[in-house]
């Protein structure tokens, strides 16, 4: 495996037979993996599974290679600065690799790309997962006027209103 796989979907493997397959023949020693965030609020923006389902992976990983015997790496691909996320997210995830003790020789930064439903929540200011009635917020977003001093300092592409459980446009 050169490029990494999806870890949600060998976990659909009950048996374990991919992962056994994976561990004995497919891995020179470390694999690529994205979980591309630690905190739940960004992966659900992203699209991607909720952290606990990395975190099982990962346990079910080095599982695996205790038992074939195997000394055998995860490299985590990371994302920073998805729009949305804040500075909290942010020292979430740096917090997240030091008590791991890995230090990531890259941390991909968001970059808006064509035809996206991030590049379209980075330009908007909507955030597409949330809810279909909300207006952008003033001073998030590409070319919008800088943050409010007042408000918490964002990390990437700004934060944005999303509905609260009302409707009623709740941040």
């Amino acid at each position: 495996i050169r490029s990494g796989i999806r870890f949600d979907y060998v976990l659909a493997d009950r048996k374990g037979t991919f992962l056994r397959e994976l561990c004995e023949h497919h891995v020179s020693g470390q694999l690529k993996v994205a979980p591309e965030h630690v905190s739940d609020a960004v992966l659900k923006r992203m699209g991607k599974p909720e952290n606990k389902v990395y975190r099982q992976f990962v346990q079910k990983y080095e599982e695996m290679n205790r038992r074939i015997g195997k000394k055998q790496y995860l490299v985590p691909y990371l994302m920073s600065s998805h729009p949305g996320s804040t500075m909290k997210e942010a020292v979430e995830l740096a917090e997240y690799l030091r008590d791991l003790g890995y230090m990531p020789e890259q941390v991909q930064d968001f970059y808006p790309t064509p035809s996206t439903i991030s590049t379209c929540m980075y330009y908007t200011g909507y955030d597409c997962s949330v809810c279909p009635h909300q207006s952008p917020r003033e001073g998030y977003g590409a070319g919008a006027d800088p943050v409010p001093e007042s408000e918490e300092p964002r990390a990437g592409g700004g934060g944005f209103e999303t509905c609260g459980e009302d409707g009623s446009g709740g941040v």
